[in-house]
Formats: structure tokens, sequence, C-alpha cells
């Protein structure tokens, strides 16, 4: 009865913030939400395709510099789990991952934003932003805490990990969101600025937090580094909406203006 009490809490952390996103802007009563939910969904799934074979390559190439012997990996998972940990906690492949994904990322946002016209207008760039985010969560992280559940050797109730997880989601999805206005702005206004910004903080989100904790690594344990890492995902979220203000206000006033009607 915990387990699946731990279960609903962690999923409803990780996919109740998108679930009430999605609620909100339905209110504004705007044409194409669903379809622009949808190119959300497909952004996210088409990167993750088009970084799966570089990823594998980026991290063949950082093992084998290091000494490992990579087509063996497979046969020996001792020396998988060591590779493993190599690769967390090897700053340059982390580095070189992070750059990856924020440049792909925002080019096939970019594209999506100007090859759909229905994409114009704020609220499907925010129902494009939620889907992005929110299909993460259903793709990757409900499968791994339903894995945990029913896996009679995992206790669901003290993973802090599956904890940080269902966070991390909820973070992603407001990241996200930011990123795709920003990307949104560069579109519609012919100005490459903000999708450079929106490189530049999804490469830092992605990067700082690592770095941080892995230069604190001996002052702090496993979970130390867990509340580390949320706390300046937390913080570079705030600077990210801080920063954007205006241009955030701007876009969500439609849904916010409808609301209060």
């Amino acid at each position: 009865m915990l387990e699946l009490i731990a279960y609903s809490l962690f999923l409803l952390l990780a996919a109740g913030p998108a679930l009430a996103g999605f609620y909100f802007i339905s209110k504004s009563e705007s044409p194409h939400l669903l379809q622009a939910t949808l190119l959300g969904a497909f952004g996210w799934i088409i990167t993750q395709v088009l970084l799966f074979i570089p990823r594998l390559l980026v991290g063949e190439l950082v093992l084998r510099q290091a000494g490992f012997n990579t087509s063996e990996l497979s046969n020996d998972p001792e020396q998988a789990t060591r590779a493993s940990e190599y690769l967390a906690n090897h700053m340059g492949y982390l580095l070189m991952l992070a750059l990856l994904f924020g440049i792909t990322a925002q080019f096939i946002r970019f594209y999506e934003l100007t090859k759909f016209p229905i994409l114009r207008d704020s609220p499907p760039i925010i129902a494009f932003g939620l889907g992005w985010g929110f299909t993460e969560t259903a793709l990757l992280y409900t499968p791994q805490l339903t894995i945990a559940l029913l896996d009679p050797n995992q206790s669901l109730a003290l993973e802090i990990v599956l904890l940080s997880g269902a966070l991390e989601r909820t973070l992603y999805v407001l990241l996200t969101v930011i990123l795709s206005v920003l990307v949104w702005n560069s579109s519609n206004e012919g100005n490459l600025k903000p999708l450079l910004q929106a490189i530049n903080w999804h490469v830092a989100y992605l990067f700082l937090p690592q770095l941080i904790s892995w230069t604190l690594r001996s002052t702090v344990g496993a979970v130390g580094k867990v509340v580390i890492i949320d706390s300046i995902y937390v913080f570079i979220l705030l600077v990210m909406a801080i920063s954007h203000k205006a241009l955030l206000r701007e876009t969500l006033s439609p849904i916010v203006g409808t609301r209060r009607v």
C-alpha cells in the first residue's frame, strides 16, 4: 500500500503541473491547441531519435580514450558499470551532450515554429512547450517509475532518485515552455538572438548542475548531490524567467486574461 501511495505521489509531482498547464490553456478557447501539443511531443521524439547515434558515438569515443574495451562491455557487467560511472562523472562528455541536445532541440523547435502557421499564436506555443516536456514524463519517467514499483527488491518509498526525477520532470516542463517562447520570439521577429539565448540557457541547464555537483563531490554525499543538482535547476529557471519577464508576461497574457474573465 505504501508503495502505491509513493507511486501516485511521484507521478502526480511529475505530471501534475503539465496537466494543470493544459487545463489552463484550454480555457483560452484558442484553436489548434491539440495539434500544437502533438507537434511538441513530436519535436521531443525527433530530438531523441536524431541524437541516439551521436550520443553513443561520443560515449564510445570518451570510453576508448580512457582505455575501456567498448566491444566487450555487453559481456562484462562489472566493466559496463564502471564505464557508466565514468561517463556520469566525465565533464567533457557531459558538456558535449549538453551542446548536442541544446543545439539540436532549439533548431528542431525553430523548424517546427517556422513550418507550421498554427504555432504563431501564444496559447499554441505554450501548448507546444507543454507537449514537449510532458512527453519526456510519459515516455521516460513513467515507465521507470512503474518498473521500480514492480521490482520486489526495490523500495519505491525510499528512492530519493525517483523523487528527484519527479521534481526534475516538473522543472523540465517549465524549461521547455520558456525555451519554446524564446524560439517562438526568434521565429516571429526574424531575430536570431533569442534562438542563441535559448541554446545557451539549455546548455547551461543541462551542464552547470552536473559541473557544480561534481566539483563539490568530496564534501557532499549522494543525497547532497541530488539536492544540489535540483537546487541549481530551480535557480537557473528563476534566472531565465526574470531575464525574459516581459516576453513571458506578453506570451501568457491571453491565457491569464481569459482566466480572469
